[in-house]
């Protein structure tokens, strides 16, 4: 997936551990977000999970098909949203990852 982004101009970031209890706005490093207080503390989250900020509908569109092609496996993936920007990152996560499994 790295790849595809990297070839569509696209800056991949990855989410430490601790960084986990930011927003998701703040990790997206959104104007008027900011990291939480104090590091992350609790479960991990299993598996990888792809976060998209800031692509157009066309550029998303481009992505999938491009992951397909390249026989990427895209699993739990989210857009960052008005709605689930001031969520801390591991809320985003496993939100998503129920979603998924309830839909897989």
């Amino acid at each position: 997936m790295r790849a595809v982004l990297r070839e569509m101009g696209v800056v991949a970031r990855t989410a430490t551990y601790e960084r986990l209890g930011d927003p998701a706005g703040a990790f997206a490093r959104l104007v008027g977000f900011r990291p939480a207080p104090v590091d992350y503390a609790g479960p991990a989250p299993e598996g990888e999970f792809l976060l998209l900020c800031g692509l157009t509908d066309a550029q998303v569109d481009e992505f999938l098909a491009r992951s397909r092609e390249a026989g990427c496996v895209v699993g739990p993936k989210a857009l960052l949203t008005k709605a689930n920007r001031a969520w801390p990152l591991f809320r985003l996560i496993e939100a998503v990852r129920v979603e998924h499994a309830s839909s897989a």
